[in-house]
């Protein structure tokens, strides 16, 4: 009798726990069936066993019907329990009590085939289970909490903190107290050096009321959150389980998060804010950059790059068309040029599944699109001519269909028959051959400003006019400038807004602070401070390192890009008006061409480390010496001022020029500054 009624109710999707609860005291699994179960975490209550078990199926058993229909299945939750203990407690009136016959310690889920009379082939089983694994994973408190709460995963995580497996509840305790410190000083020590928040969390505050406002609290004040979660009374085996559910096989969630939520790539999806006061911005040849067929405008001459290939997906279309008019529009000395957005846009609700799908051919050919298109070339007199030959070119490369060159041919004869006029292609245009075999430019100097976004207009801006001043050629200007200083008088988007609008530099990159290690040797012990003086901030002077490498690399792939040779490099702060000779153009010790020229300190007999400039090659020594701290001085002193005479008198020419000066001359902080 129990079998016909399993044969009853198979046609059900999903049993619901409050109603039909073990409709069958036994069901005979075939090949074509399996069952697994899925486990609560240790002292898991029985109301968020039931709050997770709702997530698990979703709303009208949504999350299951989908897997049901991908594999044309039936999905089933059943316990353990008996059939008549089914039928003695289906009379219960109150249905609270109902809930209580289940086994909270896991959750059975059999899988069955919807269709005997097909093969077991049909039905890929560990494909199923992975996804139910997964949908398991998403519907536990942590994930929750982390899924739906609105908080910048930047700017807070959670770490959870193990214990070796043999430490008894009493060490666990001795080993967190010893990890605060007395009055929590070790906690406090950590937050003033890395200027983050800690927050000790256990299982009675891991809730979402609890993490909603410490969440609202790092909204307020701007600090990073770390929040660790330690798991005191958890059995070894839970505790296991937790760990290992934790990192992942072989690493991958941990792998994930660090790909998700790296700090030094900070500037994530949801954190960028556009600028509606912000210039328009030209695109320079051989600089790709997609464009969208939704909110722009074509003018007449490139009116034959409105053409979109058509044996591409629709997700592809338009950024393939963007990246081969490109190419094309630079041999008519035409621009793409990026401005600010005159719609707002409201998106229709679309499947982010497929269309990952479609855009396949984006993620695996975009690199070689691109590089394709840099190295072709061709010698046809008439615009009509090359875009026929390009498409053709790109059919060969296997980038679209050859049916994509024959519609190609029509769209040109459609063109012309209605007596449109190809625009004229430009003998001297560049963009007819690729960087690389176009001849060197030669200019004079780049100028590497870094430091804080602040102080653009103040400091900046008559330092940049009095170089302009003093050196004779065309100079570049590369600001490379840290958002991370999110307090002061002047509002931190006033001060990024300013330097946008910034118009007088090659290339600007703004970024945020990160966690970085220099790398220093652990038998170093390494001295930073000078008795007596000023104490040096070590988190902020290893930034300023790091920043100059960056910045002297920016330079350099400059370079190879657009074919430019640089004379000289000058290092400069955004905050400091630096006091400079008539010149920069002299003769003998002062020659800028055959030393690094560098201000002297005005209190010891270190130099100032705010400005400098000479050749290139010997600035190098100076802008990298970052990973120079991988090395252990003998003295052990890595105080910046001093340790950066020695260093460069150990490898290049350095002369201290007593008519500049650099960081000394710094705007100082402070009610109506700048910063």
């Amino acid at each position: 009798m129990a079998s016909n009624k399993c044969i009853v109710h198979s046609r059900l999707n999903v049993i619901d726990l409050n109603v039909l609860i073990n409709i069958c005291d036994e069901i005979s699994l075939d090949k074509s069936s399996e069952t697994i179960n899925l486990s609560f975490e240790p002292e898991t209550d029985s109301r968020e066993c039931h709050r997770r078990i709702s997530r698990f199926i979703g709303k009208k058993g949504q999350n299951l019907n989908t897997l049901q229909d991908k594999y044309d299945v039936g999905i089933h939750i059943t316990n353990g329990s008996s059939n008549k203990a089914f039928k003695r407690n289906t009379k219960l009136e109150n249905v609270a009590k109902l809930r209580n016959i289940v086994n909270l310690d896991k959750l059975d889920v059999l899988i069955r085939r919807k269709h005997p009379s097909l093969t077991t082939d049909t039905i890929s089983m560990d494909e199923i289970k992975q996804e139910l694994n997964a949908k398991w994973k998403e519907a536990s408190e942590f994930e929750f909490i982390q899924k739906e709460l609105s908080f910048d995963h930047n700017h807070f995580q959670f770490v959870c903190l193990s214990f070796e497996s043999e430490r008894s509840l009493h060490e666990r305790r001795e080993i967190i107290g010893r990890f605060i410190g007395k009055k929590g000083e070790n906690l406090r020590s950590l937050e003033d050096q890395y200027n983050i928040r800690l927050h000790i969390m256990n299982d009675a505050t891991f809730n979402r009321k609890h993490i909603q406002k410490i969440v609202n609290e790092q909204n307020e004040n701007n600090f990073y959150f770390l929040s660790l979660l330690f798991e005191s009374e958890i059995s070894l085996q839970g505790r296991r389980r937790k760990i290992s559910r934790f990192i992942g096989k072989n690493g991958e969630h941990i792998r994930g998060l660090q790909d998700k939520y790296n700090i030094p790539h900070p500037l994530s999806i949801g954190r960028i804010k556009f600028d509606r006061d912000q210039p328009p911005i030209a695109i320079e040849p051989f600089t790709y950059s997609p464009y969208n067929t939704q909110n722009t405008v074509t003018y007449y001459e490139a009116f034959w790059g409105l053409y979109l290939p058509v044996t591409t997906t629709f997700r592809v279309c338009d950024i393939w068309r963007g990246f081969w008019v490109q190419r094309l529009l630079w041999d008519i000395g035409g621009q793409l040029i990026f401005g600010t957005s005159t719609v707002k846009q409201i998106r229709n609700s679309h499947s982010y599944i497929k269309d990952m799908d479609d855009e396949q051919q984006l993620y695996h050919q975009s690199r070689s699109f691109v590089r394709f298109l840099s190295s072709w070339s061709s010698t046809k007199s008439l615009l009509r001519e090359r875009i026929s030959q390009l498409a053709r070119d790109i059919a060969k490369n296997d980038f679209w269909k050859w049916k994509e060159v024959d519609i190609m041919d029509a769209w040109i004869a459609d063109l012309e028959s209605v007596g449109y006029k190809f625009p004229s292609i430009v003998p001297s245009s560049s963009s007819s051959s690729s960087p690389s075999s176009s001849p060197v430019i030669r200019k004079r100097a780049a100028v590497c400003v870094t430091g804080l976004v602040e102080c653009i207009q103040e400091a900046w801006a008559p330092t940049h006019t009095n170089i302009r001043q003093r050196i004779h050629g065309d100079l570049d200007i590369f600001l490379f400038l840290s958002s991370s200083l999110k307090q002061g008088p002047v509002p931190l988007n006033t001060r990024i807004k300013n330097v946008r609008s910034y118009m007088n530099s090659t290339v600007t990159v703004l970024y945020e602070d990160r966690v970085i290690d220099p790398g220093i040797p652990s038998t170093c012990n390494p001295q930073f401070q000078l008795p007596g003086y000023a104490v040096i901030p070590v988190p902020a002077y290893f930034q300023q390192l790091w920043s100059l490498n960056e910045c002297y690399d920016l330079v350099k792939n400059y370079e190879k890009q657009f074919n430019i040779r640089y004379q000289l490099l000058i290092r400069a702060r955004v905050d400091t008006r630096v006091k400079m000779p008539a010149t920069f153009e002299r003769q003998g010790i002062l020659n800028l061409n055959t030393t690094i020229l560098v201000p002297p300190h005005r209190y010891f007999s270190g130099i100032d480390d705010g400005f400098a400039l000479g050749p290139i090659e010997l600035m190098s020594h100076y802008m990298k010496r970052w990973h120079s701290l991988r090395q252990c001085p003998p003295d052990r002193n890595f105080h910046p001022e001093t340790y950066l005479k020695k260093y460069l008198t150990h490898f290049t020419n350095i002369t201290i020029d007593d008519t500049i000066s650099g960081a000394a001359d710094a705007i100082s902080h402070g009610p109506g500054k700048c910063h």
